[in-house]
Order: structure tokens, then C-alpha cells, then sequence
């Protein structure tokens, strides 16, 4: 393969094939001209320099599996995020599987199988898989059967795999605290609500004698005369607003009694304030 010239000075890449016609000395051959396969091989050199880049920078890693013998091929974004040095990485698809954590094993393959079978168009999982150093890690893989065979047989896959391990921390340490907010909360024996700025009411601890689960969604002017819940919804703003924690008394008529009640309203986050009442009927 060259780069030839054109009696008009146009340049193009040809393909040489000759050979040697020994008894009648000369030599004979064709040129063809590939311009067009070189244009081809440098425009799939830029793509595939793109989305390498594209992936190093978005910390994913790509796969192209085999889908006859198993094997796997991986780039080095893939390898690293697990700890491995892609020169010596080799893998197959049972040995992958074999690293992915044996509680996530069983979906891993639902969904691999779902998408070979042709049952979804994509594949996507998220599991944890054993990293070099004997650790696991959160993945989330995304792939698709991109080639098959004359039987209509899956042969090649490709995906692109997503290190998400500190958002999947981060959803641990969420939960964990919010554990620990529903047990502190469950432990108060005051009423305890949480209300929106405009006033609806969004959670109620469990035994709150002012509101049950069928109140849940409903605002505060569907829950009191109208008096009432302009009041109400005053002092919601007015937390929401200043970011003030804000004490009120009030009485409600419960069980044919009127009952009083002094109330600490505090903001927290996304514009909603905790309402803690307390009882002092007694006080009254």
C-alpha cells in the first residue's frame, strides 16, 4: 500500500499486487485504488480516540465479548477500575462471573440472559464485583448484542462499565441515617409532623393522635377550618422563610376535648419544616 499521483496531481493511497514472470522476464501487476478504505480506517481511528477519551473522562470502562468462545476483551479504563493491569488481565465470561459477589449473581444472569434472548433490547446491572485486592466493588454495566450469526445466534456483545461505589456508600450511609432519624423519632411521645411550605402534610409519626396515615398528602386546609389553617400555614412560611425555629400554642378539639398544645416548628431541607407539638393541657 502507497500513495500515488494522478496525471491531474491528485493524490490517493493504492493497493500494489504484481508478481514475477520469470520466463518471459517482466514483471505484472494491478493497482487498486483503496482511498476510500483509508478514509474509512481514519475516520473509525477518530471515533474510536473519541469515545476512548469519552470513557477515561466519565471513569467507564468498555467490554466486547465474545459470545462463542467466552472471551472477553476489556481497555484499560476497565482493567484499572478493578485494580488490574490490562497486560495481564485475561478473563473469560464464567471467570467474570465468578468475581461478581454470589448474592448479585443470580440477577447479573437474569438480565444477561433477558437480553441475549432478545426478551429486552439492553442489558443493565448493578453488583458488586471482586477487585484485585480482594474487595468489592459497585458496578453498574450497560451493554447490547451488537452482532449475530446466519441462525440469528448472538456472536459478539459490547458494553461500557460505570465504577458508581461511592454513589452506592452514599445510599447506605442515606439509609442508615434515616434509620436512625425513624427510630429516634418513633421514640418521641409528642405528636410529630412533617409539613411542606405550601402546607401539606407529608409524614406522621406512627400514634399521632392528630393525624393518621389517611391524612398523609392532605394540607393543612383540608384538615382545619379555614382560621385555623391560615394560622397554620403563617407559621409554616414563616419558619421556611426566616429559618427561625418557631414556638406557637394552639388548642384542638379531639374526642369531643379541647386540647392544648405548644409547638416547636423548625425548617429543614427541600422547604419543609418538622412539626413537634407538645401537650399542656394541663398547664391551661
Amino acid at each position: 500500500e502507497g500513495q500515488l499521483q494522478k496525471r491531474d496531481g491528485t493524490v490517493f493511497w493504492g493497493l500494489f499486487s504484481s508478481y514475477l514472470n520469470a520466463a518471459d522476464e517482466y514483471i505484472e501487476g494491478v493497482i487498486a485504488d483503496i482511498s476510500d478504505r483509508k478514509l474509512a480506517e481514519v475516520a473509525l481511528q477518530t471515533s474510536e480516540e473519541r469515545l476512548r477519551l469519552a470513557l477515561t473522562s466519565a471513569n467507564q470502562g468498555l467490554y466486547d465479548i465474545n459470545m462463542k468462545t467466552g472471551e472477553i476483551v476489556v481497555n484499560p479504563e476497565y482493567a484499572s477500575m478493578l485494580g488490574y493491569d490490562l497486560a495481564t488481565l485475561h478473563t473469560t465470561r464464567n471467570e467474570w462471573l465468578e468475581s461478581v459477589h454470589p448474592d448479585d449473581r443470580e440477577s447479573v444472569v437474569k438480565a444477561s440472559d433477558a437480553c441475549i434472548s432478545g426478551e429486552v433490547p439492553n442489558y443493565q446491572a448493578e453488583f458488586r464485583q471482586r477487585t484485585q485486592d480482594g474487595q468489592w466493588k459497585w458496578i453498574l454495566s450497560v451493554g447490547k448484542i451488537v452482532a449475530w450469526n446466519e441462525s440469528g445466534e448472538p456472536i459478539r456483545a459490547l458494553g461500557v462499565y460505570t465504577d458508581i461505589d461511592d454513589r452506592k456508600q452514599a445510599e447506605a450511609a442515606l439509609q442508615a441515617s434515616e434509620a436512625e432519624l425513624r427510630a429516634l423519632f418513633s421514640a418521641i411521645p409528642d405528636p410529630l409532623c412533617i409539613f411542606t411550605a405550601d402546607g401539606q402534610l407529608i409524614c406522621a409519626i406512627q400514634g399521632n393522635p392528630s393525624y393518621g396515615e389517611e391524612y398523609t398528602g392532605k394540607t393543612v386546609h383540608q384538615l382545619y377550618a379555614k382560621e385555623q389553617a391560615d394560622e397554620f400555614l403563617h407559621y409554616i412560611q414563616q419558619a421556611v422563610r426566616t429559618q427561625q425555629v418557631l414556638t406557637v400554642e394552639y388548642s384542638q378539639w379531639i374526642a369531643g376535648r379541647e386540647i392544648w398544645f405548644s409547638a416547636r416548628i423548625a425548617p429543614i431541607q427541600h422547604e419543609q419544616v418538622i412539626w413537634l407539638a407538645r401537650d399542656i393541657t394541663l398547664q391551661k
